[in-house]
């Protein structure tokens, strides 16, 4: 998962005093069976697993400092109560965004309740697993959270569960806290709700009504893949691998024909998690080698792609192949201990014409300034700065031209509409100023332009030097177009 819940403290109560439990007991579950010896056979059944009890629990979080509210109702109880219940209580539907912690609920009682999706990792301290009312539909389903101390509930998508708990909001995500659990019965399918993409946008307040629900979409396009295993599809539904782990990650340009999961929200975005390789039905009929393969460097400078990022953090714009590419560039550490980076030319020079190379380290790749390559790799836009993620890299000679410098006023390159063109260029900017130093080393010259020292230069930045030319390739980072002088030659005073 992708943010803290609440630290539990988990209170194991052993069972009946005097009895041990058996390595093969039934109660090594923490899931209570159903009671089905005739009346009379046992006196006073007891529906509380006392594996599950909670009792005492700290719900203060060391990680974020965060204290939950005084003023729990502990003598209200709620029997017989429905999912959907629970998730039309006033305070959870209307929580303020960014709301740590809110005690909605305590003693809490679902019965009859259908699972959804089964128990996995939610943090290194609790697991989740989804249940829903058995009849299915809006509000009626629900993220059950328990410890990971002892031994886990043994609960299958399709268990009968009665479940008895505390009603919590955390970070405006409804979830049920459990402290006893019974199975009533298993094998039961659970009811699919069918809804649109955009009925379950990541970032829509419509989408509440879905939250904790297992439903499917389909004919879904992907349109954004990201860098931490998951991806959008056309509609703005945000699927993710929070259950499925090992969920395939697909390029744009594939297309399913159905997705299903269950609904869940986290750092503030709604997003639909698959339980397995059988929830993601994919389009055989639409290729899915990969969006865009460019034949140039220009075509993927200046195709929509590149030139309408909006600064997300990761786009998975598909394989590229590129054919006689020049090596422009020393070698630099792009990413510490991942990637090496190149910038390449195709040769002419101008705009559009140079772009940034990825290598890993274990390649170790040494390549002299003017070495001709064929790539083929990722095509990705990270934070809107476009890169090649190398795949394979073919040295076809060493003769290959590095174009001169292009001269371009400094105001050019502080504006996306005008620098965004000579992203990856070699240019130069004449007559500039120094005015400060970043704290992370950067030259700030007057007119806002940063000189970026990642190819390693030494020159000690003095507030009013000036500099006839400053030479270097143009990167983006942090939202701020820059200038890479190549070695501290490329400052002429």
């Amino acid at each position: 998962m992708k943010r803290l819940f609440a630290l539990l403290v988990i209170g194991l109560v052993v069972g009946t005093l005097g009895c041990t439990r058996s390595e093969d007991s039934d109660k090594d579950s923490l899931v209570e069976e159903e009671d089905t010896s005739e009346p009379g056979d046992v006196e006073g059944e007891d529906t509380v697993d006392p594996g599950m009890d909670l009792s005492g629990e700290d719900m203060t979080d060391p990680e974020d400092g965060v204290t939950p509210p005084d003023g729990k109702d502990d003598d209200a109880t709620v029997t017989g109560t429905k999912v959907k219940d629970l998730q039309m209580v006033a305070d959870g539907l209307n929580c303020p965004a960014g709301t740590a912690f809110l005690n909605l609920q305590d003693n809490v009682e679902l019965k009859g309740v259908i699972v959804t999706a089964g128990l996995h990792s939610a943090t290194d301290k609790l697991n989740a697993f989804f249940v829903a009312d058995a009849e299915g539909g809006e509000y009626s389903g629900i993220k059950v959270v328990v410890g990971k101390a002892g031994n886990p509930p043994a609960v299958q998508v399709g268990d009968v569960l009665d479940i008895s708990g505390s009603l919590k909001e955390y970070y405006c995500v409804t979830e049920l806290e459990a402290k006893a659990i019974s199975k009533k019965d298993s094998g039961k399918t659970p009811v699919v709700s069918k809804v649109a993409a955009a009925d379950i946008a990541a970032e829509s307040a419509e989408s509440e009504k879905w939250e904790g629900v297992l439903v499917e979409i389909g004919n879904a396009p992907v349109s954004v893949v990201d860098s931490y295993g998951g991806f959008t599809v056309e509609g703005g539904a945000l699927v993710d691998n929070d259950i499925f782990g090992d969920m395939p990650r697909p390029k744009v340009g594939c297309k399913y024909t159905s997705i299903t999961g269950v609904l869940d929200y986290t750092y503030s975005k709604y997003r639909l998690l698959p339980r397995g390789d059988a929830d993601l039905v994919l389009d055989e009929t639409v290729p899915c080698e990969g969006g865009t393969t460019a034949g140039s460097i220009s075509d993927l400078q200046s195709s929509s792609t590149s030139t309408t990022c909006t600064d997300q953090a990761f786009v998975n714009a598909g394989a590229i192949a590129l054919e006689g590419a020049v090596i422009a560039s020393p070698r630099f550490v792009a990413s510490a201990n991942k990637y090496y980076g190149y910038f390449l030319s195709d040769g002419t020079g101008g705009a559009n014409s140079g772009v940034l190379l990825l290598i890993e380290f274990a390649a170790n790749p040494d390549y002299a300034v003017g070495t001709v390559v064929d790539v083929e790799g990722e095509w990705t836009e990270y934070y809107c700065l476009t890169e090649i993620n190398a795949e394979k890299v073919t040295v076809k000679g060493s003769d290959g031209t590095v174009p001169e410098p292009v001269v371009v006023a400094e105001a050019d390159l502080i504006s996306a509409g005008t620098a965004e063109q000579w992203e990856g260029v070699l240019v130069a900017v004449e007559n500039v100023k120094v005015e400060s130093k970043t704290q992370y080393g950067e030259a700030v010259l007057e007119g806002g332009l940063l000189i970026d020292t990642d190819f390693g230069l030494t020159t000690e930045w003095v507030a009013g030097t000036s500099y006839s030319k400053v030479v270097g390739f143009v990167t983006y980072s942090f939202s701020k177009y820059r200038i890479m002088p190549r070695t501290d030659a490329d400052l002429i005073q």
